[in-house]
């Protein structure tokens, strides 16, 4: 137990001392790989992380365990970079990834745009509510005008014929489709 000095606090001792020796948050977590408590140990930074909103552990924290266990710490990190996190999820896991969007400032960038639809595209076979889907659609269209999300959008619209989500998908490609249109005519 730390003994109180003049200040009358343990804890204030302990917030002076360094406990880290010196190692960033990387590099501690990285010690804690398979070693006994270092789940315990990385729950607990987790939680101060988010409680103490500190951006070095967060996002540490985000790249060691990755945004599915560290979802909470996304809101933490700076909107460029929690964007890319998901883009980079939505690359590698598809459709899994669709539960790290409420998370993502918008508007949507195109990267991030991009990554949602292609996972929404990739499995055809694959069960996608029809409200997702035509909320994906309408945020990609508000927040673009590139001729690639169009495509995208169309792609989809494809995927979904015949569904409530095809003429939504289909409407949010034309929008994009005419702004890129008018934007060209103003130039």
């Amino acid at each position: 137990m730390v003994a109180p000095d003049h200040h009358g606090h343990p804890a204030e001792d302990l917030d002076r001392s360094d406990v880290t020796a010196g190692l960033t948050p990387a590099e501690l977590l990285a010690l804690t790989d398979n070693q006994p408590f270092g789940g315990e140990l990385r729950t607990g930074w987790t939680e101060a992380a988010q409680l103490e909103q500190n951006l070095e552990w967060a996002t540490a924290l985000v790249a060691a365990l990755g945004p599915y266990r560290a979802q909470p710490l996304l809101t933490i990190l700076p909107p460029q970079a929690r964007t890319r996190v998901v883009a980079q999820a939505l690359r590698e896991d598809g459709q899994r990834a669709l539960s790290l969007l409420s998370g993502c400032p918008r508007p949507w960038p195109s990267a991030l745009s991009e990554a949602v639809l292609e996972a929404l595209a990739e499995d055809p076979k694959s069960y996608v509510p029809t409200a997702t889907i035509e909320l994906v659609g309408y945020r990609a269209a508000a927040d673009d005008s590139s001729p690639r999300i169009a495509e995208l959008l169309r792609q989809l619209a494809d995927r979904f014929a015949d569904s409530r989500a095809e003429p939504a998908l289909r409407r949010a490609a034309h929008l994009i489709d005419l702004r890129r249109q008018m934007l060209g005519g103003l130039r």
